[in-house]
């Protein structure tokens, strides 16, 4: 007696085939609904597209416990895809900005400016400060030399 030893059917070949070849990036093939379950991070109908792909702006992707992506940003960007300079237009008058070791901007202010943004125009100030001194109806009070001139 000789034993005939069953081959694999064609079905059973090609799903085999399918659930090596057809889904990308470790995603496994469901022969029942011809669909791939896709990893965490991935997604496409054969678990081509990784969810990291291009989502960052600025800094490094991660995939959350949750399966999303998420950004984690460098010094002196924020936002959810640190797609936001800090010093993007934080310093007024001219004032420049850097990025603190607290990843905070900070702001070095030209001539005649200050505040924490170089918002504050000394100038200004004076010369208000001496318009408000010549309006005072105290003839006693002193006012500065320099403040003649505005």
């Amino acid at each position: 007696l000789s034993f005939v030893k069953p081959t694999d059917s064609a079905l059973d070949v090609n799903t085999n085939f399918l659930r090596q070849n057809y889904c990308l990036n470790g995603g496994e093939f469901v022969a029942q609904t011809n669909r791939c379950i896709c990893k965490v991070g991935f997604k496409g109908e054969r678990c081509q597209d990784n969810e990291c792909f291009n989502y960052c702006m600025h800094g490094s992707c991660v995939i959350s416990s949750l399966g999303l992506p998420t950004c984690e940003c460098p010094r002196g960007y924020h936002g959810g895809r640190c797609q936001w300079y800090k010093c993007a237009g934080h310093c007024l008058n001219n004032g420049w900005c850097v990025i603190e070791d607290s990843g905070e901007p900070s702001c070095s202010c030209k001539d005649n400016f200050s505040g924490a943004r170089c918002e504050q125009n000394s100038t200004e100030i004076c010369a208000l400060y001496c318009k408000i001194l010549k309006l005072e109806p105290d003839t006693n009070t002193n006012v500065p030399l320099g403040c003649a001139d505005m």
